[in-house]
């Protein structure tokens, strides 16, 4: 995959991709991701914590 990205001009071995599960469907809680938590919706709060961590 790497050697792929190289050809195409990228490189994805200093550019982690990150994936956030957002799943509205939940049984237990529906629409869990747009939670409120301080203010902001939890998927918010997830993104800014992969930011503040440099993971994506």
């Amino acid at each position: 995959m790497a050697e792929q990205a190289t050809k195409a001009g990228g490189d994805l071995a200093g550019h982690p991709i990150v994936v956030i599960p957002a799943r509205m469907a939940s049984t237990r809680l529906p629409d869990k991701p747009l939670a409120d938590i301080c203010g902001a919706p939890m998927i918010v709060q997830v993104w800014r914590r992969a930011m503040e961590a440099g993971v994506g």
